[in-house]
């Protein structure tokens, strides 16, 4: 429900029945992506700063360095690397969740630090006193093993384009893989991006545009989380799962159900192992059974997420 200030908002953007946008506030959703972008590079310029003096302070054992020997030394692959999406994932939390914060305040001034405590807190235990937390996580789930059955059943048409991307996944979950990383990508990450997303993202976005329909806006902040994510491959199937992620936002008024199905996502990439699809059949069978569970978790979960506000 809108409160008084919102609505007057709303009513002056809207006038004689025609959508207008609030420039200033669009403008603001994408500055929101700007740091988005900027912050990794913030984070890699402090890691060369370390890695400068390392390299000056270890100077007498290894010698001089030029500036493109000292990135490519042991010491900055590949756990370094894990620190800094570390690093990186904890800055998102920190920066969006402020911002996100001061989004609820700027959207209702009544709304506090007590309150924020407050309505987060009901949230969780009213979504885990319920079978919906439970549900969000089985269809996670589902969504791994459904993106990976089609996944494997691309992967030999388009060898090139998944090449990018499998080094990634090998980053991740491969033998170079680590504990900071496991807890970067698996657990921060989906807060982080649910925090910049579906949080400020896609409410700016919806507060900037009011008169228009919700499915532009879902359809915006999902094209900006698949290409936010690289490659293409991933990008499609994030684009894909940013319009679901969206819609949960929005059905639940809030982002505590996104983050535990994206949580659930990502870390059930642990499940998936690549002899599962080691057959077209077997890769159809599970697309098929993992895309009727998810789609049922994302149905039967959504209808007692509004409940789950606060009262009024």
């Amino acid at each position: 429900m809108e409160s008084g200030k919102n609505k007057k908002v709303s009513d002056n953007i809207i006038q004689n029945g025609i959508a207008q946008i609030d420039v200033k506030t669009f403008i603001c959703a994408f500055l929101v992506l700007l740091t988005a972008l900027l912050l990794p590079y913030a984070v890699r310029v402090f890691d060369v700063i370390i890695l400068i003096i390392k390299g000056v302070s270890s100077s007498e054992k290894r010698g001089s360095y030029t500036f493109n020997e000292l990135l490519t030394q042991d010491f900055n692959q590949p756990m370094n690397l894990a620190y800094i999406m570390l690093a990186n994932y904890t800055l998102y939390i920190l920066i969006f969740g402020i911002w996100y914060y001061k989004h609820l305040q700027h959207r209702d001034s009544s709304y506090d630090k007590s309150q924020c405590k407050r309505h987060i807190g009901t949230q969780l235990k009213k979504l885990f006193a319920s079978p919906v937390a439970y549900l969000l996580i089985i269809t996670g789930i589902a969504g791994q093993f459904l993106i990976d059955s089609v996944l494997n059943l691309c992967h030999s048409f388009f060898p090139k384009a998944f090449e990018e991307y499998d080094a990634m996944v090998s980053g991740v979950v491969g033998p170079t893989s680590s504990a900071p990383m496991f807890i970067a990508v698996l657990i921060l990450a989906p807060i982080g991006e649910e925090l910049l997303f579906r949080g400020l993202f896609q409410e700016k976005i919806a507060d900037s545009v009011k008169g228009y329909p919700m499915s532009m806006v879902l359809i915006l902040q999902a094209l900006c989380f698949g290409l936010y994510h690289g490659n293409i491959i991933q990008g499609i199937y994030a684009f894909a799962l940013g319009l679901v992620l969206g819609y949960v936002a929005y059905k639940a008024c809030g982002i505590i159900p996104c983050i535990i199905l994206h949580m659930a996502l990502n870390s059930s990439v642990l499940l998936v192992k690549p002899e599962y699809f080691s057959s077209t059949l077997t890769c159809v069978v599970i697309g098929i059974i993992a895309a009727m569970i998810f789609s049922a978790g994302i149905i039967y979960s959504i209808k007692p997420l509004n409940p789950i506000q606060d009262e009024a």
